[in-house]
């Protein structure tokens, strides 16, 4: 399955055309996508089209998703795009997929296309019908817009009082219409990390990064402020499926978490793995409950920078990468290396085994590690003990940059396996 458009939008567009408020974008998508899919045609049965597009309806989203940011510098609180900009914007993506769907299923049939969301379900903060409603408005704008579009083929009910209410007159070229209709995909994916309140009586809300919402008291949080609500992974699936009743995938779903590195190399995580096991679970349920969930995967395998936060020390992954937000690199731990290093043994070819991997003196004498700068950057090594001064026992301890971690007590939700 691969992501045709994820929040990497060339900066030449940006430049010239101030992203995908011009028209001329749709072109340029459709020039990318033929060429692709010629390309990968016998490769990759499953595209996406754009990545978590509802994040255009943000302001956040007109960096990340639609590239509204012709001419500007500053932080990205600083920045505040039109509503109108960012719904035109959205409109001519709906076009542009709806165009390169109708082409991929005429011409390579084997496709399947899908859409992509940023699924954050919510809580009215009170029974009020007026928190209640509050929060319908707040799904209807950030879920079902995007949604109906290209799962349904149309604009929503709501959306015409809502264009005008704020401000918003849509550019819609004859046509436009007609091929969103006949462009809409073949399943529904999202990613999904947390759930948010919405009311009218001063909700509380959450801090950190891109939190999105209201505190809820019955729900634990991240480093980053990010509720954690395995359930509500499964009202999302079982809304998402009452709705469309097309097949579905979560594509996104992890914690971001700060992970100490012990003195002999070791990560231990119990919430992680408390989160992603009562996430599957959560799943499980929805399968039960009737939904027709084809896959899942995590985000991300690797620990990489945060888009929110642009830090590494905002951790993800199984594999822990030896950088950190100063730019220094460290040695990849020794429970990943003693976990990953049998995956490679039976993957990786001898000649990849060789003195390029060579250890550093104190290392240990077989393992893994993950380079992450100069011309091997990418590549997931097996340190083979050549040259090694300490053979093949345990890395000796290795002192760790200075550096905020994780301390004290869990949380109550941590478990094992």
């Amino acid at each position: 399955m691969v992501t045709i458009s994820h929040y990497e939008m060339p900066y030449n567009l940006v430049d010239k055309y101030n992203g995908w408020t011009n028209r001329k974008c749709i072109g340029f998508f459709e020039n990318f996508c033929h060429t692709i899919f010629d390309r990968y045609q016998d490769k990759v049965k499953y595209w996406l089209t754009f990545n978590e597009i509802n994040c255009g309806t943000l302001e956040s989203g007109a960096m990340l998703e639609s590239g509204l940011i012709q001419g500007f510098e500053g932080p990205a609180s600083d920045l505040h795009p039109s509503m109108q900009d960012r719904y035109q914007a959205l409109h001519n993506q709906f076009v542009a997929s709806a165009r390169v769907v109708k082409y991929a299923h005429e011409k390579y049939p084997q496709f399947k296309l899908g859409n992509m969301e940023i699924y954050i379900p919510s809580y009215p903060a009170t029974p009020d019908p007026a928190d209640y409603f509050e929060n319908l408005k707040g799904q209807r704008e950030m879920e079902w817009y995007c949604g109906d579009v290209q799962v349904r083929g149309a604009y929503p009910s709501f959306a015409k009082r809502f264009w005008r209410e704020n401000g918003i007159e849509l550019q819609i070229e004859p046509g436009d219409l007609e091929t969103i209709a006949e462009g809409t995909v073949d399943f529904f994916t999202f990613s999904y990390y947390m759930s948010s309140v919405k009311g009218t009586h001063g909700v509380e809300h959450t801090h950190g990064n891109m939190a999105m919402g209201g505190v809820n008291p019955y729900l634990e949080q991240t480093d980053w402020g990010w509720q954690i609500d395995p359930l509500g992974l499964r009202i999302s699936l079982n809304e998402v499926w009452d709705r469309y009743q097309i097949p579905i995938f979560v594509v996104e779903n992890g914690m971001g978490a700060l992970d100490t590195v012990e003195e002999d190399g070791s990560v231990h995580d119990p919430y992680r793995i408390a989160y992603l096991q009562s996430h599957v679970k959560a799943m499980g349920e929805a399968i039960d409950d009737g939904v027709d969930l084809r896959g899942y995967t995590w985000w991300g395998p690797i620990d990489l920078v945060s888009a929110g936060t642009g830090e590494m020390r905002k951790r993800y992954g199984f594999i822990h990468v030896d950088k950190y937000d100063d730019g220094e690199s460290q040695t990849l731990s020794a429970g990943t290396q003693a976990l990953v290093a049998p995956l490679l043994a039976r993957s990786v070819s001898p000649r990849t085994q060789t003195s390029s991997a060579n250890p550093r003196p104190g290392q240990s004498g077989a393992g893994v590690r993950l380079c992450v700068s100069g011309a091997r950057a990418g590549r997931i090594e097996l340190i083979t003990g050549r040259g090694s001064r300490q053979g093949a026992g345990r890395p000796a301890p290795r002192a760790r940059r200075a550096g905020p971690g994780r301390s004290g007590r869990r949380p109550p939700w941590c478990g094992r396996w």
